[in-house]
């Protein structure tokens, strides 16, 4: 039986080198690395292959996916010892066997199944969202990866510049309640918004088109540039709190209306402590708030409802008029009373 423990053994240590190899492209991914390049790049490392391609500038030029890769070098070294000590063991158990060959056979065949099955439950959707989220604690708790933060992907470089996706979690400073125009993306920072996708919808980009959170946008410029710009974590000290900010989700979109969802992390002015009916939202604003979600509990909307702190608040209406109410209004405001405190 010393064969078939050392055959157990094996096909147990390469299990978790493949678990291994898809938490590290998990990683990867999250860092805006495409599966096939996370894939490619993770297999070169744990197998100490050490392919390089043009593509490793994308893994040394960020601090983190740096952090990621030793820790991905450093483990395919050791698996690499400990598979080799595991081939030498089982060809000493080999010259060592008895000639129960029949018995050897059935347990060795029962090994190999309950290998494929392992891999056949790994691969269920349920198994692999339990897996995912356990990469993401990993991420967060180890390499400090900032999933709130916009997740940058290089699809291409031409030299210095690249074509790279942005999924906009954070939106940008500069491009808060500003249209494309208005941010002069193009002027100050060289780069070009060439495709746009809200809601799994393709919108048209024109010079009026505003980016919002939860957009996933195609950019071509410097890939410096790009990065600087879209990873708003370098742009942000850590004093500032991006959380309290109000945010938009866009639901659907009718030409310049839009049915959103706000989450009200600072309630605007105009409707603190104020009845919906009292508050202008409808009459100077033309919004109207459509549903009111409050911890676990939906609210009844009324003349007489009162938006909180922490609500999220669906609302149909003019999307600017959206932004002038929970994002201008606000932003305004906090600055007020910032240089009122410095006066």
């Amino acid at each position: 039986m010393e064969l078939v423990s050392a055959i157990i053994l094996i096909l147990g240590v390469f299990l978790i080198y493949l678990i291994a190899m898809e938490l590290y492209t998990i990683l990867f991914r999250m860092t805006g690395l495409t599966k096939e390049k996370a894939k490619f790049q993770v297999i070169s490392m744990i197998t100490t292959a050490g392919f390089t391609t043009s593509e490793s500038e994308i893994i040394t030029s960020s601090r983190i996916r740096r952090r990621i890769a030793s820790a991905a070098m450093i483990t395919g070294t050791l698996f690499s010892v400990v598979i080799i000590s595991l081939i030498i063991n089982l060809f000493t158990k080999l010259q060592n066997t008895d000639a129960n060959y029949l018995e050897h056979a059935k347990w060795i065949g029962v090994s190999f199944a309950a290998f494929f099955l392992i891999l056949i439950l790994f691969k269920l959707p349920i198994t692999t969202k339990l897996f995912e989220k356990f990469v993401e604690w990993v991420a967060n708790t180890f390499f400090h990866v900032n999933s709130t933060n916009n997740v940058i992907t290089q699809l291409d470089a031409y030299g210095s510049d690249a074509i790279e996706e942005v999924t906009i979690n954070i939106v940008p400073e500069e491009l808060v309640g500003k249209t494309l125009a208005q941010s002069n993306l193009k002027a100050r920072y060289h780069l070009n918004i060439m495709m746009l996708q809200r809601n799994k919808r393709t919108i048209i980009i024109t010079k009026d088109t505003v980016i919002q959170k939860k957009d996933v946008i195609l950019v071509f410029g410097p890939k410096k540039l790009i990065e600087d710009f879209f990873d708003v974590t370098k742009n942000v000290s850590e004093e500032d709190d991006l959380s309290i900010k109000n945010s938009i989700t866009v639901i659907d979109n009718y030409g310049d209306d839009a049915i959103t969802e706000i989450e009200v992390n600072i309630v605007p002015n105009e409707l603190v402590n104020t009845p919906l009916i009292k508050s202008g939202i409808k009459n100077v604003y033309d919004l109207n708030v459509l549903t009111i979600k409050r911890g676990d509990t939906s609210i009844k909307v009324d003349k007489d409802t009162v938006i909180l702190e922490n609500d999220i608040v669906v609302v149909f209406g003019a999307y600017k008029n959206m932004e002038k109410l929970f994002i201008e209004s606000v932003i305004t405001t906090k600055d007020e009373k910032e240089e009122a405190h410095i006066g």
